[in-house]
């Protein structure tokens, strides 16, 4: 309906003409959203609107009338719905205070907005959370009205069938045999006794029922003083027990008492002793963490001697293996006419210095090509001039 009045409102401006032509070109398909947009139309005319529904068929009428309904229906819902919110969130009245509080205000504005989905949803299950309580409360006296109803159903049952058999028994003693066979006439002896019988059963019944309530209520009576002793009985051990656990009580209290004396007795006696132990304990604890960095210490060290005896063993074989090294070269013929390791320097140095020296003669060999480059450029230059 929302979405039908916000389209509405963009149709205002449409001719009446329009509208007319609007009317009659409806299709069997009608629903009420496009009656919804008429009524809102400026040229809006009700009597021709009323002959059109009255040429439609029941069929598409039938349809109109359920989709007019589920609206009503559901806006009905939502009314009531929102109603009881309204009635019963307390968050919901703090807001619409404080919103009557700024309409009161000068630079109040009146501003509607739409419910978001979030906040319908909010509202909706909070209605649902009241009707699931309303439900339970409804069914647990609906099961008590059921059950007395059955009662009442069984009660009514007994009675009827009394009723039939007092009917037939009526039949057979004061219609049909109370007649004399050949006169047809009424005997008064038959439907007198006849009454005389029901009025002693309806007496004896009653008596009965007399000494059953009689004895139904000796039976409650014994039944209310048996609970009454034992509610008695139950007291009474209830103040036994109460007696005995208060007794107990506070003879515990007193035995604790007498051992908080004997305590305080003994730290008053012993307090040197105490304080002696927990100075020799604090000792200890620092011993304890000393010798553990000892061991520490010693662990480390013992790491390190390993290695430094592994790195000893290695390092006497490999000096084993270079006097090995140096008695075979010296005792190499071919060793009398190697150079000298100053003679190695000498030329290494000469090498050096050599590759420095490329390296300027190269560079300058590159600017010397650049220069030539350039003269060769301009010498073409001169040459092209003249």
């Amino acid at each position: 309906m929302e979405e039908v009045k916000g389209q509405s409102t963009s149709d205002n401006n449409c001719d009446t003409g329009e509208d007319e032509t609007s009317v009659t070109n409806l299709n069997e398909k009608i629903d009420c959203h496009t009656l919804d947009q008429l009524k809102q139309c400026g040229g809006y005319d009700e009597s021709k609107l009323f002959q059109y529904l009255e040429e439609l068929p029941e069929e598409v009428l039938s349809t109109l009338l359920k989709e007019i309904n589920e609206t009503n229906n559901i806006l009905i819902m939502e009314n009531n719905m929102y109603d009881f919110i309204l009635k019963e969130d307390e968050i919901v009245q703090n807001a619409l205070e404080m919103l009557e509080m700024d309409a009161e205000s000068e630079n109040a504005e009146d501003i509607y907005e739409t419910l978001s989905y979030a906040a319908k949803c909010y509202f909706a299950n909070k209605r649902l959370k009241a009707l699931e309580k309303d439900l339970e409360q409804k069914r647990s006296i609906s099961l008590i009205e059921i059950q007395n109803l059955e009662f009442q159903l069984e009660s009514l049952n007994i009675s009827l069938k009394a009723l039939k058999e007092a009917q037939e028994t009526f039949y057979k003693n004061v219609q049909f045999g109370g007649r004399h066979p050949v006169t047809k006439k009424v005997i008064l002896q038959k439907v007198a006794r006849y009454f005389d019988e029901s009025i002693k059963n309806k007496m004896a019944l009653t008596n009965r029922y007399k000494i059953q309530i009689k004895s139904d209520i000796m039976e409650r009576n014994k039944l209310f003083s048996q609970i009454k002793e034992q509610e008695k009985r139950l007291a009474s051990l209830d103040l036994m027990k109460f007696n005995e656990a208060k007794f107990q009580y506070e003879k515990s209290c007193k035995s604790l008492v007498q051992y908080k004396e004997q305590l305080a007795k003994c730290k008053s006696k012993h307090s040197f002793l105490v304080q002696s132990i927990a100075e020799l304990k604090r000792s200890l604890e620092k011993e304890e963490s000393e010798i553990q960095q000892i061991q520490a210490t010693l662990n480390k060290k013992e790491t390190m001697k390993n290695i430094m005896i592994s790195e000893k063993i290695r390092n006497d074989q490999k000096v084993k293996e270079l006097n090995a090294a140096m008695r075979r070269i010296r005792l190499d013929p071919r060793r009398h006419d190697l150079p000298e390791v100053s003679e190695y320097a000498l030329i290494k140095r000469e090498n050096e210095n050599l590759k420095k020296n490329i390296k300027k003669w190269q560079k300058k060999v590159a600017i010397a090509e650049q220069a030539k480059m350039m003269y060769v450029s301009s010498l073409k230059k001169k040459q092209k001039k003249r």
